[in-house]
């Protein structure tokens, strides 16, 4: 969450020309922009004046004017019926926006004719292409801080980007709602790429196999077809404003009247941020196997715990302190249930740092406790680290879309202060492969099949549990986990601090959705005071806080006050007490 003030940015590059002159070159800066109006269209992730055709999910509404939507693209929006007047509404507020996107005037002219955008890094502003744009490689928005910044990319002709490598970064606070790419012609997105922002195309947008998109896809002109194919688009939400007052409440009946004029000042006010998923990944049944898969483990190697298939083969020569199951049996299946649920909660966990979009070498870097994205097939050349800094009930979790691949004998997993194997789980959508000689760490909960090479050894589980999973093991061994994983639900994380002003408001900006708490320090008050407020209560150490509530994307201003009526007796906390004691 970003809490900052807005700024304009007019920062130039020496060397460059501005308005109406050709660049080159790495980072490129311009001055900043409006965002773009989208009306009606804003709650829409795929909107089209033609068919909607593919498969894939919508984290928004989808609509077509005449074409038809085909059944296997999934919302969590509304899919309106063909031609429904919210969509022909929609359409046309897509139509105004299209002509103000493509009519601003421009800070810099890219290029009079085709321009290749790989490689590069804009700054905030308004940029034309005169032809043909491509992405052979990732292009960079770098927001310099800020996150309200607006970045404008007009194309005359088509927009292409290149399988796996061209993708949309951001840095630096950039946000995927205050991008624009207006597009005359058709638009191509390679498989396997990631694109942040909002698409208004003139023609046919087409978005290629395991693709995702922070944003919309507004094709919405007569010729707007949308394709995809097993694309995730996630519309970006608005932040919103959480704040109150913290106020003498002469009446003490919770409410604030008009003549109840003062307040507290110089009040610290902390909003505080639940985190809703639990730390580790529940394995369920699952947790008491070594090795499992659906389909076949084969090979040769010792497993310490229990191996199952559900439909394949299980070697003899693979070994078991545990129970080997019969193919099939009850508790292979149960185990296997509990692996696709582990599966896709651990996929959709929200990443802490998104490692790459793409493709990524993961040797030589040393990872805290958290959630890690990488967009592509994920390497190991040398090892990594996993450094859990002292504490023993660290979590880590790395979601990896492509492929795992490790060099044999120097692609190692290592652990350092108090990292456990026991919280470690690798989300691997693509096949796993572990080079001869080396060690990992952790749970692997494959999408694809696994392979260790020979010699290999693991601290872990293998589990794969997806129809194509399988196992094959060459004189491998995989023990036990070490440590315990963490019990209950991890703290409230403080994201923003701040102080009532001289009349008790005080107030957060850029609140992202999810559920809060806030928390006033009232150790500065010197009198005796009784909260009136509803659901405020009294921690120790004399801080009051709320329940958890909720903040939706794009709530205008969410007020949370703080009522305190003067008491004589009936001290709670030393100088407080609540009406909930």
């Amino acid at each position: 969450m970003h809490l900052c003030r807005k700024f304009a940015l007019t920062a130039l590059l020496a060397g460059f020309v501005f308005l109406g002159m050709a660049v080159s070159g790495g980072t490129l800066l311009a001055a900043g922009a409006e965002p773009i109006e989208l009306g009606t269209a804003a709650d829409f992730g795929a909107l089209a004046g033609g068919a909607i055709s593919g498969t894939g999910h919508v984290d928004g509404d989808v609509g077509s004017g005449t074409g038809a939507i085909a059944p296997a693209i999934t919302s969590t929006g509304t899919i309106y019926p063909t031609g429904d007047a919210v969509v022909m509404t929609a359409l046309d507020d897509y139509s105004t926006a299209y002509a103000d996107g493509m009519n601003r005037p421009y800070d810099i002219l890219l290029s009079a004719a085709a321009y290749e955008l790989g490689g590069r890094t804009l700054t905030p502003g308004v940029y034309r292409i005169g032809g043909a744009a491509t992405l052979a490689s990732p292009v960079t928005l770098n927001a310099q801080g800020d996150p309200d910044a607006v970045f404008i990319i007009q194309i005359v002709g088509a927009f292409s980007s290149t399988a796996s490598i061209g993708n949309v970064v951001l840095t630096n606070d950039a946000q995927s709602a205050n991008i624009f790419w207006i597009v005359e012609g058709a638009v191509s997105v390679g498989a396997s790429t990631h694109t942040e922002g909002t698409i208004l195309g003139a023609a046919a947008i087409a978005f290629g196999a395991s693709t995702t998109l922070s944003g919309r896809l507004m094709a919405g002109s007569a010729a707007g077809t949308i394709g995809i194919d097993t694309t995730t688009i996630s519309v970006p939400v608005e932040p919103s404003l959480v704040g109150g007052r913290v106020w003498l409440d002469l009446n003490g009946d919770g409410i604030q009247d008009p003549t109840e004029t003062t307040g507290f000042s110089s009040v610290p006010v902390s909003l505080l941020q639940v985190v809703s998923e639990g730390l580790t990944i529940d394995l369920g049944t699952a947790a008491n196997f070594g090795a499992l898969a659906v389909g076949a483990i084969s090979g040769t190697g010792h497993v310490e715990k229990d191996v199952g298939s559900g439909a394949g083969a299980i070697a003899p020569a693979i070994t078991s302190d545990g129970t080997i199951y019969p193919t099939g049996d009850a508790v292979a299946t149960n185990a296997l249930a509990d692996v696709s649920t582990a599966y896709n909660d651990g996929k959709n966990r929200s990443y802490d740092v998104l490692l790459s979009a793409a493709a990524y070498e993961l040797g030589g870097t040393t990872l805290a406790p958290g959630v890690y994205k990488i967009g592509g097939a994920a390497t190991l050349a040398s090892p990594v680290t996993l450094d859990a800094k002292g504490d023993p009930e660290g979590v880590f979790i790395l979601q990896i879309v492509g492929a795992l691949g490790a060099t044999a004998s120097v692609g190692n997993v290592m652990l350092m202060n108090d990292a456990q194997s026991a919280n470690i789980f690798w989300i691997v959508e693509g096949a796993v492969s572990m080079g001869a000689s080396t060690h990992m760490e952790g749970t692997i909960l494959g999408g694809s099949t696994i392979t260790l090479g020979a010699g290999t050894t693991m601290n872990g589980r293998l589990l794969a549990g997806s129809a194509a999973g399988a196992i094959a093991l060459d004189t491998s061994t995989i023990s036990v986990v070490t440590g315990n994983p963490p019990e209950g639900d991890p703290p409230p994380i403080v994201v923003a601090d701040t102080v009532t002003d001289v009349d008790g408001n005080y107030l957060f900006e850029d609140v992202q959705p999810g559920i809060y708490i806030v928390r006033w320090d009232l150790a500065g008050i010197s009198a005796d005071f009784r909260i009136t407020s509803a659901d405020v209560s009294i921690d120790e150490g004399e801080f009051a806080h709320t329940a958890e509530f909720e903040v939706q994307g794009g709530t205008t201003h969410l007020s949370v006050d703080l009522g305190l009526i003067a008491i004589v007796d009936g001290v709670f906390h030393d100088r407080f007490e609540s009406d909930q004691k």
